[in-house]
């Protein structure tokens, strides 16, 4: 798993997956929180599906959050109000930056949770999917 696909599981995981992998990591090594978690606001981008350009609906709040493990540096950034995610996000990512004994088992989970969360993903899709109509006939689509 390469540092942009665990940092993406980390910020999608649920919040008491994200403690437990962090607890793991403070138990096998030395963190430092070199950036406590600071609650910020973040410009909002979409594209506008007309003419294709950029548009800016308005500002999310963010907690950011920056965690150093020996010389490795984690970084944890989570939409909301949301101060252990952001610093169990932090020390997680400085940890798997590095070897060190649990690192196999904090991928294995992280690999399960993001299974989890694609499976819960596709069931969302397929009832969305379930209540299209066609509506020059008014007929369910199957």
């Amino acid at each position: 798993m390469m540092r942009v696909e665990w940092l993406s599981a980390l910020a999608q995981a649920r919040p008491h997956v994200v403690a437990m992998l962090a607890a793991v990591v403070a138990t096998e090594l030395t963190v430092e929180i070199t950036r406590p978690p600071t609650r910020g606001l973040l410009l909002a981008t979409v594209r506008e599906p007309v003419d294709n350009g950029l548009f800016h609906p308005g500002e999310l709040l963010a907690t950011t959050c920056e965690a150093r493990i020996g010389e490795w540096l984690g970084t944890g950034i989570v939409l909301g109000a949301a101060d252990d995610r952001a610093r169990g996000m932090a020390m997680v990512d400085a940890a798997l930056q590095q070897d060190f004994p649990s690192r196999g088992i904090v991928l294995a989970r992280l690999g399960a949770e993001c299974d989890t969360r694609q499976a819960a993903e596709r069931t969302e899709a397929e009832m969305a999917r379930s209540t299209r109509v066609h509506f020059d006939t008014m007929e369910p689509q199957r």
